[in-house]
């Protein structure tokens, strides 16, 4: 895993509110839970259904786009130079999106899934794409007063495949790193390492935890980011 400064705090302010403003956009994932997301995730749209997901794909990019095209930019230019290739954003994939966490003491305890990034397999792409080493980026824009972070095993994917026993078995027998986020730190992983988003410290009622969040395929030389 490796990260990337690329946002101070004022242009981390600045989404914040952004994301704030469009909050009619977002959409709230479990009834019971402050858990949003803005914009078209595949993992969520494309599981559901691969035409809903284009749809929205066509809705929420424009939107997006015109908020925060200089952020797309900053972030394009900064892959170019970390993946050493050109990235595009195809324009029939969903550029990426935010993940909004609300303030509730659940996020707290370890609710979220433990997984592998396999959102590729649910898009379809031409037969020069490479999914041996899929990417997955997360970009920190407002963290809960004691932080936030992410979780992973030094499992792969090739170790356990998409069995759900192997993987608690696997999981379990091993104890994960932390790795913290911090504001306007572009965080770069493989999809194919287990990894699950941290249970945070004594949420406080104000707190919310708000990521950009995005995945790259290399096709023809150029990677694709999409969401």
């Amino acid at each position: 895993m490796n990260t990337i400064k690329i946002l101070t705090m004022e242009e981390c302010k600045y989404i914040h509110a952004t994301v704030l403003e469009l909050r009619y956009l977002w959409e709230q994932q479990e009834t019971a839970i402050p858990f949003y997301t803005l914009g078209a995730a595949s993992y969520i749209d494309a599981k559901k259904h691969k035409i809903k997901y284009l749809d929205k794909v066509y809705t929420y990019n424009p939107i997006l786009f015109n908020h925060f095209n200089w952020l797309y930019q900053k972030l394009g230019e900064q892959l170019t130079k970390y993946l050493q290739a050109p990235i595009a954003y195809p324009r029939h994939l969903a550029l990426p999106g935010f993940h909004i966490f609300q303030s509730s003491k659940l996020f707290e305890q370890a609710i979220a899934s433990i997984h592998y990034d396999l959102q590729y397999e649910l898009i379809d792409w031409q037969d020069s794409s490479d999914f041996t080493n899929p990417l997955s980026f997360t970009l920190a824009i407002a963290l809960p007063t004691y932080g936030g972070g992410l979780n992973m095993w030094k499992i792969n994917y090739s170790e356990t495949g998409k069995n759900p026993s192997l993987i608690k078995e696997s999981s379990s027998a091993r104890s994960p790193n932390f790795y913290p986020y911090e504001l306007g730190s572009l965080v770069i992983h493989s999809g194919h390492i287990l990894h699950q988003i941290a249970p945070c410290i004594d949420i406080q009622p104000n707190d919310e935890r708000i990521t950009l969040q995005g995945h790259a395929i290399l096709n023809n030389g150029t990677w694709q980011l999409y969401w």
